[in-house]
């Protein structure tokens, strides 16, 4: 997007494709990478609301708690829960 605003746009430097048209190619280039930013925007902010769902469901509740508590028993024994040694 940068790069399409600042050469494509205000430097003119160069074009998505030169010649007639070219400001249609340039904008449809920066709409392109608009798209594509959102998209992955949308998508990372999916993924983070699906990560807490399961984080905050019973069963991982459950889990993290248990994990807690072995965590304290090792601690307080200096010995590893479930090792026979």
């Amino acid at each position: 997007m940068v790069e399409g605003l600042i050469d494509h746009q205000l430097l003119g430097i160069h074009h998505v494709h030169p010649g007639e048209g070219q400001l249609a190619w340039d904008i449809g280039f920066l709409l392109f990478g608009a798209l594509l930013i959102v998209g992955a925007a949308r998508s990372g902010a999916r993924a983070v609301r699906i990560r807490c769902r399961e984080a905050s469901s019973r069963p991982c509740f459950e889990a993290r708690k248990a994990l807690a508590r072995i965590l304290a028993v090792e601690a307080r024994t200096g010995r590893e829960v479930g090792s026979r040694g």
